[in-house]
């Protein structure tokens, strides 16, 4: 059965569902007379957080079986309980981490997720009172289990646990090589694991018993295939399976430079958005779909379908009678320009079947009432349509406003968040390459240039100037005007907004990993004697110098975050990691040889980093 999409907050309506490897020709593009007019200035506006506010990951929100809703806030990290009802503030409890996933137990229980604390916090259904369990070093997703009265924890290091609702061992049931695992959705056929920057779902029996593998296909055009990437979010599927909010990547060759036409790019940049002098569409590098995963296995995609960052989504559970399939409210992230509201925060507005023309990526037309705050995450209550945004940080539930928590406390944002993940004329945020301050894996294909992997951006990025993998950019200003501006037509922020990104990302920590091992510390004595400390040294693993290792002059990458960065090398060659020291792919010059234990000690220190 199709899925319609509900347009909702800057998503925008596709009739249908589009074939897989379809060879229907591409869309028509837009009428000449449309000019989007677009900029991201935030008027010159420059505003700075004292805690950096962390990357937007969506999925904050829980129904409780009495209707009232729990909402976590990132920025203050806080959970509170809502009444639906009476639309106020009945529990406040504040986390001591980053919130993550957030789900209700059927008893009244609130779980929550401390992406940055190693544990899940629970509320207890009777007492209210809050305690702290131990888990994974860094957990991502989290589900409950009715028939099995189990919470179920995804971790970044490919690990799925499990533990009791109240007290208990947690229990490691599985370990997913692949590693940088999203979801768990329980659903009857099984736990559903998503993972996040291949957009791959893995379906796994209660015990452990990997039973089924599932990779989104490509979208083929006679012009690109759009490769899947990016699970921001999946939830439960009515029908069974789940649905997935997540990105497609072209795999066209594209250009860095803007057109001549159009040399701040306004209206489109290099990497897309609409061409003013020709009237067409070039479409974003980077697009949203939606994607059902059936309980057996089966694809239905819907593609384009929405505005940037598709960073949750919500079933409405009285659709189907209505309308005869599911229909599907998808939260954007990426803010729109002319719908930003200065003096210390912003807004995101809902927009209905105009403000985002899926043909070429283009935000249009003046803005629609909608939420204020950055919209961050959705559910229903019954049918009504629960809403959460952040800066200021508050819920729309059906037609009343909650705030959570005073609003001085809470709708400061930092100008350097707001604009890496602001929506641009092109169709893209910086976040949309980046997820999470990180990286989404992609090897692109650029004209004049070759093959390069996207970089990583978290855990000191000021401290591996200059930038690029060919060091051509000396500072942020450099980086942003170059790709944000022209590339991406993302207007004309001021230097200091721009030099803003670069001290927010600075701020952004790498994911925890778990403490080295005996095998660890005999790659370490490896990693000397091979010579690799001559260039990866410091606290990122760099010198930021230059070497050619016959393969081309590139600067020196940071090891800091290695072991989740595959595929590596400046052109992705590397499939796994004990590729980048050989000659097959990282260049004679980089290449060591080692007998196979020591390459096994030496990737097991690099999994460390």
């Amino acid at each position: 059965m199709s899925i319609a999409l509900r347009v909702a907050l800057a998503s925008t309506l596709l009739a249908g569902c589009a074939s897989i490897n379809s060879d229907d020709p591409p869309p028509p593009g837009p009428d000449p007379s449309f000019r989007p007019g677009f900029d991201v200035p935030f008027n010159g506006t420059t505003w700075r957080a004292d805690e950096a506010p962390p990357p937007v990951t969506g999925g904050h929100l829980a129904v409780l079986p009495s209707g009232d809703i729990a909402a976590a806030d990132p920025s203050t990290r806080r959970l509170f309980i809502v009444s639906s009802g009476t639309h106020s503030l009945v529990e406040t409890h504040a986390l001591g981490g980053e919130p993550g996933r957030v789900v209700a137990d059927g008893d009244g229980g609130v779980h929550v997720v401390l992406r940055d604390a190693a544990a899940i916090a629970s509320v207890h259904p009777i007492t209210r009172g809050l305690t702290t369990r131990a888990v994974c070093a860094s957990p991502r997703g989290l589900g409950w289990s009715a028939a099995h009265d189990a919470l179920f924890v995804a971790c970044f290091d490919g690990r799925v646990q499990r533990l009791a609702r109240e007290g208990g061992a947690v229990e490691t049931i599985a370990t997913l090589a692949a590693g940088d695992l999203r979801d768990v959705v329980p659903q009857p056929e099984g736990l559903w694991v998503t993972h996040f920057r291949a957009a791959r779902a893995v379906l796994l029996s209660y015990e452990g018993e990997v039973l089924r593998e599932v990779g989104i296909p490509a979208i083929s055009t006679p012009r690109e295939d759009r490769i899947a990437s990016i699970a921001w979010r999946a939830v439960p599927h009515p029908e069974g399976g789940i649905l997935i909010a997540h990105q497609r990547h072209t795999n066209r060759t594209v250009s860095t430079v803007a057109r001549p036409e159009d040399p701040f790019a306004q209206n489109g940049g290099a990497y897309g958005g609409f061409d003013p002098s020709t009237g067409q569409c070039h479409p974003p590098l980077v697009t949203s779909a939606v994607t059902h995963v059936g309980a057996d296995g089966s694809i239905r995609a819907i593609l384009d379908a929405m505005a940037p960052m598709p960073v949750d989504l919500a079933v409405d559970p009285y659709s189907s009678a209505l309308y005869g399939a599911p229909q599907v409210m998808v939260a954007s992230a990426a803010l729109m320009a002319d719908s930003l509201a200065i003096h210390g925060a912003f807004e995101g507005r809902a927009e209905d079947a105009v403000g985002f023309d899926v043909r070429c990526g283009a935000f249009f037309g003046p803005p629609s009432a909608g939420p204020e705050g950055q919209v961050i995450s959705l559910a229903y209550a019954g049918e009504t349509q629960i809403v959460q945004t952040q800066f200021p940080s508050r819920l729309r539930i059906g037609g009343h406003i909650v705030f959570l928590g005073p609003r001085s406390s809470v709708d400061g944002g930092d100008v350097g968040h707001a604009l890496f993940h602001a929506g641009t004329s092109s169709g893209l945020a910086c976040a949309s390459c980046h997820p999470e301050g990180g990286e989404d894996g992609v090897r692109w294909s650029f004209f004049g240039v070759g093959s390069r992997r996207t970089q990583e951006l978290r855990g000191g990025l000021l401290g591996t100037a200059p930038f690029h993998w060919s060091g051509d950019r000396p500072e942020m200003v450099d980086i942003m005007d170059d790709v944000f501006r022209a590339r991406m037509g993302g207007g004309s922020p001021t230097e200091a907004q721009m030099e803003a990104v670069g001290l927010w990302l600075d701020r952004v920590p790498l994911p925890d990993l778990e403490p080295a091992g005996a095998l660890a510390a005999e790659g370490l004595a490896v990693f000397s004697r091979a010579g690799c400390a001559e260039c990866h040294s410091g606290a990122m693993g760099t010198n930021n110098d230059f070497a050619d290792f016959g393969r081309g002059l590139f600067q020196v990458p940071p090891l800091a975050g290695v072991s989740f960065r595959g595929p590596w090398m400046h052109d992705g060659c590397a499939r796994t990691l004990e590729s980048t020291v050989l000659a097959s792919c990282a260049g004679p010059e980089h290449s060591v040889e080692l007998p196979a234990s020591e390459v096994e000690a030496l990737v097991a220190y690099l999994r460390t980093l």
